[in-house]
């Protein structure tokens, strides 16, 4: 029923993103990853033989020619070639939410054509769920120009259309429920050269709770986000805003351990857990 639509740079790897799709992955019909130009090195081929990324559809996004805007040729190929389902979620990996969150969001499918995240007064493409048929209706124009950001042309349509839309607060979910990252991609080129971090309290806390996750990860990029915690620090996070979507989740309670729970650690510590109720 629905199509999940990523571009990704290809010297990132999203692992909270990572850690957490085996549950993102069994609400929607299709993900498809696009990966885009990106700063070197590149990781995709480590990104494409994780086992968490099983079901995943990769493909390249086409190069652009300078003219081009890279992310609208990466959006409109996956739409065009690469997605057939009633409903399409534009979605970044930064955008931290729970599975209570997404599990809420399509349950209002039958109400609305289209959901979103709203950062201040810009619908943003990190979050935006809309039904194809009103998709289709667009100029599928993503890319940037002197009036729009990303997706602003294509979201500006989409208003024009007066469709039954809705944004996240109105619906009542809020950081408890989803967070996100802004400016966290950038905010690695920005450690490489040496220049301020963007919300570095936050980016940082999430780099931190990221190393501790037990999965396989890509050899220069930990070393990369080992370099970052040992240079700047592990953030600050009081009050556990970026720490919450570490936990894991059985949609009924949290615990303090940190996810993935298909982990083999982590169902190891469950079953030492249960062990102990035994009487």
């Amino acid at each position: 029923m629905i199509d999940i639509l990523i571009s990704h740079p290809k010297h990132i790897d999203y692992l909270w993103f990572r850690a957490n799709f085996h549950w993102i992955r069994k609400y929607v019909k299709k993900v498809v990853i696009s990966f885009t130009q990106g700063l070197e090195p590149d990781i995709s081929g480590f990104l494409m033989g994780t086992h968490e990324y099983k079901g995943v559809d990769f493909i390249t996004a086409p190069v652009s020619n300078g003219a081009d805007d890279w992310r609208n040729l990466s959006v409109r190929d996956m739409i065009i070639n690469h997605s057939t389902s009633p409903y399409v979620l534009f979605l970044e990996q930064d955008f931290l939410m729970k599975e209570r969150f997404l599990s809420s969001v399509i349950s209002y499918l039958g109400l609305y054509d289209w959901i979103y995240f709203k950062d201040g007064d810009r619908i943003h493409p990190a979050f935006s769920l809309i039904k194809r048929e009103y998709m289709m209706k667009t100029s599928l124009n993503f890319g940037v120009s002197p009036a729009w950001d990303h997706f602003g042309m294509f979201h500006n349509e989409l208003q024009e259309m007066k469709l039954r839309e809705a944004d996240l607060k109105k619906l009542e979910f809020d950081n408890r429920d989803f967070f996100h990252m802004a400016g966290f991609t950038n905010n690695y080129h920005c450690f490489r050269e040496g220049q301020p971090l963007y919300k570095p309290n936050e980016f940082l806390s999430y780099n931190h709770y990221a190393r501790e996750l037990p999965m396989l990860k890509d050899a220069g990029f930990d070393e990369l986000c080992q370099l970052i915690e040992k240079g700047i620090g592990m953030g600050f996070d009081p009050y556990g805003t970026i720490r919450q979507f570490f936990l894991y989740e059985d949609l009924d309670n949290e615990s303090d351990l940190i996810i993935n729970p298909a982990s083999y650690r982590v169902q190891q510590i469950k079953k030492q857990n249960e062990e102990r109720l035994v009487v």
